[in-house]
């Protein structure tokens, strides 16, 4: 499934990022948790990611159940694939999605960067802006995958909010390249 794929990408490299960085900045934790709340449980809507630097099995399940319940909203959105989100309520779905989650990035990579001289010090400086490159190119590749599937005049207004999105990844990496 496209959309499927397209989302786990972005959500591998967002697993990678997390357990990475988590422990030290509880505002990114919070910021997910705070997504989980909103959304339903859907264990089978996406694999089971690997989470490099989880400390332990329950802080690694805890991302992934996080995840999963991110990419379920998207996948719920999409379930008449291979036919489209071909009305208006279906691609409203998907845009109430994206509208919804654009703050909670916003605030996360805030938080991120007011906290770069903790990280830089900690000698994740370079790790990080790799991680937001991963991240801004995924979520702008999310925002191209999913516009197929809108009908169309809602295209312009993903393609605008995947832009956005990977907007606020970037200008985070930027903080931390000066």
């Amino acid at each position: 499934m496209y959309i499927g794929y397209r989302f786990a990408i972005f959500a591998q490299a967002l697993a990678t990022l997390l357990p990475a960085y988590g422990a030290s900045f509880p505002e990114l934790y919070s910021a997910l948790a705070a997504v989980e709340k909103e959304l339903a449980s859907a264990k089978d809507a996406v694999s089971v990611f690997s989470l490099p630097g989880a400390q332990t099995a329950d802080q690694a399940g805890t991302i992934d159940d996080s995840l999963t319940h991110l990419a379920e909203a998207i996948l719920h959105a999409s379930q008449s694939i291979p036919g489209g989100l071909s009305t208006r309520e279906e691609g409203n779905d998907v845009m109430s999605f994206v509208n919804d989650y654009k703050p909670i990035v916003e605030t996360a990579l805030t938080s991120l960067s007011s906290q770069k001289a903790e990280l830089e010090a900690l000698g994740y400086g370079g790790q990080m802006i790799h991680d937001l490159d991963i991240l801004a190119n995924s979520v702008e590749d999310l925002g191209k995958g999913l516009v197929s599937y809108l009908p169309g005049t809602m295209r312009p207004s993903l393609v605008k909010s995947g832009q956005e999105l990977a907007f606020y990844f970037r200008s985070t990496r930027k903080t931390f390249a000066e």
